[in-house]
């Protein structure tokens, strides 16, 4: 069958058929939408389309003084109620079609004021340096500043190259160190092994030179092998080995009590086959230290007489494990004993300050640190919530009021289902509402069961078989489709057809619908539409 020729007259006799069928006005151009849109090709707009038809739009007609109008009622509007509503798309495109943006709609509205452009600074070398050191003097962060500083990033990338190096200009970064070649490295290798040099501490002592180690061969053993140099064979440790090491060392080296820091080889093949260091003291025949209970109070003092902020891999493991245990954490501990953190280690102080610092300089305290993910979770992880971070930074008063949600009694279900079915005549749309729908269930179990306590009559249907073939036999004598459009013109029809019979044609073939009474039909409701 070849495809259907649209005329005006046929787009003209489709839409009277539709209205004709009991589709309101305003519901005509989604119920065809293939007839929507030939009209803007014949008609210029569905407007002319309908009036052609006889028929008059129910969309209303934007003026610029409407869209004003609108703007204005909306921004009198409850500042609660006025962030629930969604936004008008039809409102913002009318908007953008009179004045340009919404924005100069709201300035024309006056809801706005129209603030002149700021002046565009001119960056140079110098410019770009002095900022950096404007906001290191300030303690304002020098990461991430594609987000707190766009115009400061951007500008050092086309001055300087790259935001690093501009850093490295203001003198408030080191240059990134130039990894040494595979060549050299073997040759440095070489020559240390001539003199007779070990390559344990390596990574303790030339910390530099074991990095360009890792970048160039991923780790010292294989850097040997490159080398031809011999590499070192691990120890394997039994407990008869272990006996004896730390008999020696109890002899001859430093004292026991700084294995863990200085052998930790054999600190660690101590506790693994013995369990905990003092198992294997006591194996060896050595003294040890008696078990001393612990408390907060004690754990302060150690911390005060013995960090000096070091690094945490030079820390008694013991004492971060008891710190973990009774505060939570080691650096909580070491704030708890009123010293000063490490750098770059956050404290509740320092997010507090931050809190503090950032509100003056102009940034949103309603979005979760400020935008930064990482510090709204140090934020939540010493303090809950970001809302309880405010209120301790004393900024409470300043964050928007949470928007409550609502909580629904049985009787107010009840009502709502009766005011719907007022309003509407039945419940058939009644679902849309996700909300209501959910509640009803919670209270009654199912939706029907909520419908009939509130003394309304439920709009869906009991579909069985043979309602389901009944329905089909009723549009097939009626000249109506009986093809993929039943999922758009009768969804319930359509889901039920598939529930029981797997699919719609399973449903036709029960209903005993043939392919030569399938297309008779939907050449009868072509000619009974145009």
């Amino acid at each position: 069958m070849s495809p259907r020729k649209w005329t005006q007259q046929i787009v003209i006799e489709r839409i009277q058929y539709l209205y004709q069928q009991g589709i309101p006005v305003g519901k005509i151009s989604s119920e065809d939408k293939r007839l929507c849109m030939v009209s803007y090709s014949l008609f210029d707009s569905w407007r002319d389309a309908l009036e052609a038809a006889g028929l008059k739009s129910v969309r209303q007609v934007w003026t610029p003084e409407r869209v004003l109008m609108k703007l204005t009622e909306k921004h009198q509007t409850d500042v609660s109620s006025r962030r629930r509503q969604k936004l008008d798309s039809s409102l913002v495109s009318a908007s953008v079609r009179y004045f340009g943006s919404r924005r100069e709609a709201l300035i024309a509205a006056g809801i706005i004021k129209n603030r002149p452009p700021l002046p565009k600074r001119i960056w140079t070398e110098s410019t770009v340096i002095d900022a950096i050191i404007a906001r290191r003097e300030k303690n304002l962060p020098l990461v991430n500043m594609h987000r707190f500083d766009k115009d400061l990033f951007y500008a050092s990338v086309n001055v300087f190259g790259g935001w690093h190096k501009a850093k490295v200009a203001a003198g408030v970064a080191r240059d990134r160190q130039k990894w040494l070649s595979r060549d050299e490295i073997i040759q440095f290798l070489q020559s240390r092994h001539q003199q007779g040099e070990s390559f344990n501490c390596i990574s303790r002592d030339e910390s530099d030179f074991y990095a360009s180690i890792k970048v160039r061969f991923g780790s010292l053993h294989s850097a040997l092998i490159a080398a031809g140099l011999p590499t070192p064979v691990r120890k394997r440790w039994t407990k008869r080995s272990v006996i004896q090491a730390l008999r020696i060392r109890s002899e001859k080296g430093p004292p026991l009590s700084h294995v863990w820091k200085d052998n930790k080889p054999l600190f660690r093949a101590a506790v693994n086959h013995f369990g905990n260091w003092n198992a294997a003291l006591r194996a060896a025949g050595l003294k040890f230290k008696t078990y001393q209970k612990w408390s907060k109070e004690r754990i302060l003092d150690i911390i005060r007489q013995s960090y000096h902020g070091q690094s945490f891999n030079d820390v008694d493991p013991i004492l971060i494990s008891i710190a973990n245990k009774h505060f939570g954490g080691f650096y909580k501990a070491v704030e708890a004993a009123g010293l000063d953190l490490p750098h770059g280690k956050w404290s509740k102080r320092s997010i507090i300050d931050r809190i503090q610092e950032y509100y003056i300089n102009g940034l949103r305290i309603g979005i979760n640190g400020f935008g930064d993910k990482q510090f709204a979770q140090n934020a939540k992880r010493y303090f809950g919530t970001w809302r309880e971070a405010v209120k301790a930074a004393g900024l409470e008063s300043r964050l928007p009021e949470p928007i409550k949600s609502r909580t629904w009694s049985p009787g107010e279900v009840l009502k709502a289902i009766r005011s719907i079915a007022e309003s509407e005549g039945n419940l058939a749309k009644a679902w849309k509402d996700t909300g209501l729908y959910s509640v009803a269930k919670k209270h009654f179990g199912t939706w029907r069961e909520a419908v009939r306590a509130a003394g309304c009559k439920p709009a869906r249907r009991r579909w069985s078989k043979e309602l389901v073939i009944q329905e089909i036999q009723e549009r097939y004598r009626k000249n109506l489709p009986l093809t993929s459009i039943v999922f758009t013109q009768d969804p319930p029809l359509a889901g039920a057809a598939t529930r029981f019979f797997g699919n719609w044609r399973g449903a036709l073939d029960a209903a005993g619908i043939t392919e030569s009474k399938l297309s008779r039909s939907g050449d009868n409701s072509q000619r009974q539409s145009t």
